[in-house]
């Protein structure tokens, strides 16, 4: 079984069935427009011809939307005739076409539709490069996407050495901060695949540990989380023991008020162990889980819960999950959570810590099987989270447990 590495409310949630259960939650104040209003002001965008730029941000609102619901194809299509309708504008609009493709890409993520997201992606930097320099921070960035695609896809050589021509294509324009992102990423992905293969570890520590130890200004953000990535290395197939003492030596930081993880288990679904990788929050890893062949279509939850101040999930409870939902995959997401460690946190009086949403969609790839021109899906299913939270504001507070439209 080889591992795949990942990596994005409208809360009248039906009744769970009888295998996951819910404790009432905590009240939930949806942000962003209703389904049928973002409906409306679409249909009314395109009828009147609007201008590209409208016709662009319509479309999102409607797709995220839809999205929330739980209408993932509902959302790819509308995604889908957005690009049709304005991918001819991409020399003038390039950050906003590509934002197109690059909600295209996520949805066909959580479809399981691995050509889609690949393709979409790599249409995302085409757009970028119509109306920007090669050279252009947005192209860049748009270019690591598109390696953490080839990485997610397992096509794990392509992915590092794009890393490592991104890193040299940033240093040789003096753009540092680009530098060391990708070199994180490279880092990232070695380190995802450190626990089958003992190679992997030692370019995985000497990737971060060269990005640690860097006194480049741009490189700080990235040199904390290299040595997070270093300290998760040393915590794996360490005893419960030793993870708490190495825990509470990293988490002797000042206090923030964005979460950052610093430890997690995988979920673990059916005795498939998942392979971790980081994309959110700006953690180490985020999560993919690899299952034996089952029920996937209409498969969705939403976990909610609260970070206290100790950087310790709290109150972790399924707030909503699709009408198909079935199996117990939900508790084994719950569990994966609960081991999770995050950096010291600065909470707003009153609250008890920073609330997060995170959507996880359980689906497979659709592959098309020798000798048939058919596709079908893989055998082996895999979960993509999407978080769903907002960042602190200073009308909301760091603890508000508002739930935005996910960006996709």
């Amino acid at each position: 079984m080889q591992p795949i590495v990942t990596a994005l409310l409208a809360l009248a949630a039906p009744a769970l069935p009888q295998e996951a259960t819910v404790k009432q939650g905590p009240e939930i104040v949806v942000t962003g427009n209703r389904l049928s209003d973002t409906k409306k002001a679409l249909d009314a965008c395109v009828s009147r011809n609007c201008p590209p730029k409208e016709d662009i941000a319509a479309t999102l609102a409607h797709a995220e939307n839809l999205f929330v619901a739980g209408q993932y194809e509902n959302a790819q299509n509308i995604a889908a005739a957005g690009i049709r309708r304005n991918r001819g504008h991409a020399a003038e609009l390039p950050r906003e076409v590509a934002s197109l493709f690059r909600a295209h890409a996520r949805l066909s993520a959580h479809l399981g539709e691995a050509g889609l997201e690949r393709a979409s992606t790599t249409d995302m930097v085409s757009s970028l490069r119509a109306g920007l320099d090669g050279n252009n921070p947005d192209v860049l960035v748009g270019q690591i996407e598109l390696a953490d695609v080839f990485a997610k896809q397992m096509n794990y050589a392509i992915a590092e050495n794009n890393y490592r021509q991104i890193e040299k294509a940033a240093l040789a324009i003096g753009n540092r901060k680009i530098e060391g992102y990708a070199r994180f990423r490279r880092g990232v992905l070695l380190a995802s695949l450190a626990k089958p293969d003992y190679v992997y570890t030692v370019r995985a520590r000497a990737v971060l540990r060269e990005l640690a130890d860097s006194t480049v200004p741009e490189h700080a953000v990235f040199a904390d989380a290299a040595r997070n990535g270093l300290a998760r290395l040393a915590l794996r197939d360490a005893s419960p023991e030793r993870i708490e003492q190495m825990l509470a030596s990293i988490q002797s930081g000042t206090p923030t008020a964005r979460p950052t993880l610093l430890y997690g288990e995988p979920v673990i679904l059916n005795n498939a162990r998942t392979v971790t990788n980081s994309r959110s929050e700006g953690a180490m890893t985020s999560r993919t889980a690899l299952i034996s062949a089952d029920l996937v279509e209409d498969q969705w939850i939403d976990v909610a819960f609260y970070i206290d101040a100790n950087g310790r999930p709290q109150e972790i409870e399924t707030i909503r999950t699709s009408n198909g939902y079935s199996g117990d995959w939900a508790d084994a997401v719950t569990k994966s959570i609960r081991t999770r460690r995050y950096a010291p946190l600065t909470i707003v009086d009153g609250q008890p810590g920073v609330f997060r949403v995170e959507r996880y969609t359980k689906t497979a790839t659709l592959e098309t099987m020798t000798g048939s021109r058919l596709a079908a899906r893989s055998p082996v299913s895999r979960i993509e989270m999407t978080d769903l939270s907002i960042e602190p504001t200073a009308s909301a507070g760091a603890g508000s447990p508002n739930v935005p439209r996910p960006i996709v």
